[in-house]
């Protein structure tokens, strides 16, 4: 019973830390009153970032969902299958999760880097996403 609840604990300590706590672009220090095109790019940065976490959360919570299901199924309806059902499954779905969000982030980054090499018109080889933005 200890060994359950530890690792009932464990998978939401596990998924927070793929999540990413911090943003890595840094806390948004400035208020954007004047101009607000000229701040989008920043913006959408920290939009997206925000995705992936939304992504790796939602596999969490479909993932537990399903494996609670078929743990109650394979245990014949004891709630201990259940319990240890639904710890896999947020644990395999936020992985899941996570890898569909980042693929997600980085097919957008690469749309964007083709925008913004038809604006600029010139070499942007060394340029990343954040400095690009």
């Amino acid at each position: 019973m200890r060994r359950l609840l530890a690792l009932l604990l464990a998978v939401p300590l596990l998924l927070s830390g793929l999540c990413g706590c911090a943003s890595r672009y840094g806390e948004q220090k400035t208020t954007v009153n004047y101009y607000p095109g000229c701040y989008r790019p920043i913006q959408d940065l920290r939009e997206r970032e925000n995705d992936v976490a939304k992504g790796t959360a939602g596999g969490a919570a479909v993932g537990a969902l399903g494996g609670a299901l078929l743990g109650l199924l394979a245990s014949g309806g004891k709630w201990e299958g259940a319990a240890v059902g639904a710890v896999g499954g947020a644990a395999a779905g936020g992985v899941m999760g996570n890898i569909y969000a980042q693929k997600q982030r980085q097919r957008d980054d690469n749309q964007r880097l083709a925008s913004y090499l038809q604006d600029i018109d010139g070499d942007i080889s060394d340029l990343d996403i954040t400095g690009a933005a």
